[in-house]
């Protein structure tokens, strides 16, 4: 966890939960979206809100986690 608010913190030392958010969101919707990476997405969504993540911003950015998976399957 340390690491992962290490890289989320900018230089003024503000940890920037709305970057950890995004990543979380598009992660978790990738792996609503399935495959055989889906549970390592899950996971890896749960260790980014449990590093900082705003809870509150993960919900919105899950839609393009499932529009970059729909991509890729179709590409």
């Amino acid at each position: 966890m340390a690491e992962l608010r290490d890289i989320a913190t900018d230089r003024k030392g503000h940890l920037r939960a709305d970057l950890l958010a995004e990543v979380a969101g598009v992660c978790r919707g990738v792996a609503l979206a399935g495959g055989l990476s889906a549970p390592q997405m899950e996971i890896m969504a749960e260790l980014l809100v449990d590093a900082g993540a705003d809870p509150n911003l993960v919900d919105e950015w899950v839609p393009i986690g499932l529009e970059r998976a729909d991509r890729k399957r179709h590409s």
